[in-house]
């Protein structure tokens, strides 16, 4: 029997050789998965999501089982949300029942006037002040969970698990929306884009500064995150000033770091996909939620950017293994074989059918 180590290094180099769009010795198995993983393991989600040495424990037992290479969570810490969306989070076992889904309330706690207070301050310093005052000091409160995450890296690690992308850098667009809730956040982009733009400029900076210090950590890679910069909220026009200098930006900076990057793309972004050829060949992965088109994503990124998804979210839950076994064989033949993971849309959804799951896998 292979030790963990072994493990480890042999699932590294597939999944390496993938993203590098060389032909590995068979596909690589890389999940999302986090409240799928506390059902498979019967785990209760107030203790899943309050807790970085629980959800860690949890995952690595329930894709060991499973049989993946790597995942994209090493944890799962709910009130990361708070931070990272800028509203509050209703948590199990808090404000809801002790085995239900946590909650982000996008209630809006950011005002126009706290776009002044980032241009004047910079928005590491607004962040001391907003995370105080209107989010319950949630950084400080959760500083000693946090400290557990280079441990729950290994954990993986020792296991024989690849940490997929345990570094996370989310969109300015994506933070700011949900600190203002996405209705007033459109308003705002449209009424005055000249402030909003400077004001993700700002932002981005102060992301890029936190993401500088993480990459020291050498990730494997890092999470590029967007759910609000595709094409459905603004025209191209828009696109172009507000969301694809900061994502550019925050990949060159992770690749000339080392790390790859896995852009992590909800919603739809076919119309620009084509500014993603910018990228280095072979250093990045494009992940779908399923709304973008991935037979598009394989025209145009085809020999240039791995592809990674797209097995649809519902399937998991309302499908048949049969159902999910043909559409991910259909992918592996049309999208793959070379520079592509076959995985989940976005994430493997709590209530779904484990036989589903075993089915893609």
């Amino acid at each position: 029997m292979k030790t963990g180590m072994e493990l480890y290094k042999e699932r590294l180099n597939r999944i390496t050789t993938t993203i590098e769009l060389g032909k590995p010795d068979r596909m690589p198995v890389v999940l999302m998965a986090d409240a799928f993983c506390a059902r498979h393991m019967g785990v209760k989600m107030s203790e899943f999501c309050t807790s970085v040495s629980k959800s860690n424990e949890t995952i690595i037992k329930s894709l060991t089982e499973l049989g993946a290479d790597g995942s994209e969570l090493v944890f799962m810490y709910a009130p990361l949300l708070a931070m990272a969306w800028n509203s509050k989070v209703k948590l199990p076992g808090r404000e809801l029942p002790e085995d239900s889904m946590w909650q982000v309330l996008e209630s809006g706690l950011m005002t126009v006037d706290d776009y002044d207070t980032i241009l004047d301050k910079g928005w590491l310093k607004f962040l001391e002040v907003f995370y105080r005052e209107r989010l319950d000091n949630v950084m400080e409160a959760s500083l000693p969970e946090l400290a557990k995450a280079p441990q729950a890296v290994m954990n993986m690690v020792n296991a024989g698990l690849v940490p997929f992308a345990p570094v996370t850098f989310l969109h300015p667009i994506d933070t700011i929306s949900g600190g203002r809730s996405l209705a007033k956040f459109a308003m705002d982009m449209h009424k005055m884009p000249d402030k909003v733009e400077a004001v993700l400029n700002i932002v981005a900076e102060g992301l890029i500064e936190v993401l500088k210090t993480q990459l020291q950590s050498k990730p494997f890679a890092v999470f590029i995150g967007s759910g609000r910069g595709g094409c459905e909220y603004m025209s191209q026009k828009l696109w172009e000033r507000l969301v694809w200098p900061h994502l550019k930006k925050a990949a060159l900076t992770a690749i000339e770091a080392g790390s790859y990057v896995f852009f992590h793309l909800d919603t739809r972004w076919d119309r620009d996909i084509s500014y993603f050829r910018e990228m280095p060949k072979g250093k990045c992965v494009w992940g779908t939620d399923h709304s973008t088109d991935i037979y598009k994503l394989k025209k145009e990124l085809d020999g240039h950017m791995c592809i990674y998804g797209d097995v649809p979210s519902p399937m998991f839950t309302l499908g048949t293994p049969q159902e999910v076994y043909d559409y991910g064989t259909k992918l592996i033949h049309e999208i793959g074989p070379t520079g592509f993971i076959l995985a989940q849309a976005c994430t493997i959804p709590a209530n779904a059918k484990l036989e589903n799951v075993k089915a893609m896998i």
